[in-house]
């Protein structure tokens, strides 16, 4: 029910159910400096910062986020980290196609199986709490890999026309991607 916008500004949470919107800082209380890419699950913003090498987790505060507080309890180095999704767990993904599970800022075990090619740098990980999925986009290799939460592949699916891959919503009944690839938008439906 809220949006983090960002332009030259700065960066402002949009509350969609009463449409205000309100600016928002992330050095509030933490070493936060560089924002690579960040989740919001129950009342909490959770943010990846590959320069301090920390996930910065922000608890809401009327309608935005305030006094963030260093997350990660683990020794894990995500100078290499591209993304990040919450369901309850944590999940990061690193330029080396690593995909790490935390909980409460530790590592917990996960053995997923590596799709072949290994997945490339730049990869974007999303999931929500309800999802029986992790969602991959790997833009070095042109393709979406579908994970369940256990680590087995479920499905991947390639095109030539993935060759600029940036972003992917999923739908909430688990039936479609949305895919933004350059300036292109593309539908991918789901095997059952």
């Amino acid at each position: 029910d809220r949006l983090i916008l960002h332009n030259a500004d700065g960066y402002q949470v949009f509350n969609l159910k009463d449409k205000q919107k309100e600016n928002f800082s992330f050095s509030q209380n933490t070493q936060n400096t560089s924002i690579q890419d960040l989740a919001i699950y129950g009342n909490n913003m959770y943010v990846l910062d590959k320069l301090a090498k920390q996930i910065f987790k922000y608890p809401q505060s009327n309608n935005t986020f305030a006094n963030g507080q260093a997350w990660l309890k683990a020794n894990l180095d995500l100078a290499s980290a591209s993304s990040l999704a919450v369901d309850g767990d944590l999940y990061t993904v690193l330029d080396n196609g690593q995909i790490n599970k935390l909980n409460k800022g530790n590592i917990q075990k996960f053995d997923y199986h590596e799709p072949y090619p290994a997945i490339g740098a730049k990869a974007i990980i999303k999931t929500f709490a309800s999802s029986k999925y992790l969602y991959l986009i790997d833009p070095a290799n042109q393709r979406v890999v579908i994970f369940d939460k256990a680590g087995d592949i479920k499905d991947q699916y390639t095109s030539l026309k993935f060759d600029n891959l940036l972003d992917l919503a999923i739908d909430p009944a688990e039936k479609a991607i949305y895919l933004l690839n350059g300036n292109h938008l593309y539908l991918l439906a789901i095997n059952e």
